[in-house]
C-alpha cells in the first residue's frame, strides 16, 4: 500500500514541475513577442539637392543639352531590438515614366534603434533623357523639370543569429527641378513598409 501511494503522489509531483515549465514557456514566449515584435524599417528622404546642373537649349536643332546630378539625402530607421540587414539595391531616377539615372546602394546594416544616413548621387543619363521624351524642349522652356526617384531597401532582421524575418520598405518621390536658380521644389514623398 505504501508503494502505491508514493508513485501517485510522484506522477502529481511530475505533472505539477510538467505543468509550472509549460506556464514558464509559455509566459517566455509572449515576452519574446511582446518585447522582440518585429517593425518593419522605414525609409526617409530628408533632402535633394541639385549638383553641377548645366542646360542649354539649342532651338535651331531642337536639343537639350542636360548635365545633372542630385544628392539625395536618404534615411534608413530600424525600429527593432535586433540588427536589420540590407542587400544590394539601388535608387532609380525617372522622367516621364522613362528610367534616367541610378544611384547604387551597397548592402549594409543598421544597428537596433538605429537610423542610418546615406548621401546618394543620382545621375542623370543625359542620352536617355534626350531619348525618352520631346517633352524636355517645353520642360527646359518652362524652367522646370518634374523627375520622380524610386528607391526600395529589402533585408531582415536577425533575433538571437538564428530567426530571420523578412523585411522591406520603399520611399518614392516626386520633385521639381527649378533650372533657373538651380533649386528643388514641390518635393511629395511617399514611403511604404513591408
Amino acid at each position: 500500500m505504501g508503494t502505491g501511494r508514493h508513485c501517485g503522489c510522484r506522477t502529481s509531483c511530475n505533472a505539477a514541475t510538467a505543468m509550472v515549465l509549460v506556464l514558464v514557456l509559455v509566459a517566455v514566449v509572449i515576452s519574446l513577442v511582446v518585447i522582440f515584435k518585429v517593425k518593419p524599417p522605414m525609409t526617409h528622404v530628408s533632402s535633394i539637392t541639385p549638383r553641377n546642373v548645366t542646360v542649354a537649349l539649342d532651338l535651331a536643332r531642337l536639343q537639350v543639352h542636360l548635365n545633372m546630378t542630385l544628392g539625395v539625402d536618404l534615411s534608413l530607421k530600424n525600429p527593432n531590438r535586433a540588427s536589420f540587414e540590407y542587400g544590394n539595391s539601388s535608387a532609380m531616377l525617372s522622367y516621364r515614366g522613362e528610367f534616367v539615372g541610378e544611384a547604387p546602394i551597397p548592402a549594409g546594416e543598421v544597428l537596433p534603434n538605429e537610423t542610418k544616413r546615406m548621401e546618394l548621387i543620382l545621375t542623370v543619363m543625359a542620352d536617355r533623357l534626350l531619348l525618352s521624351n520631346s517633352a524636355l524642349i517645353s520642360d527646359v522652356a518652362a524652367g522646370r523639370i518634374v523627375f520622380t526617384s524610386y528607391t526600395r531597401l529589402s533585408g531582415k532582421v536577425r533575433f538571437f543569429g538564428a530567426v530571420k524575418v523578412r523585411g522591406s520598405t520603399t520611399a518614392r518621390c516626386e520633385f521639381s527641378v527649378f533650372i533657373g536658380n538651380n533649386t528643388i521644389g514641390d518635393q511629395s514623398c511617399k514611403y511604404k513598409t513591408n
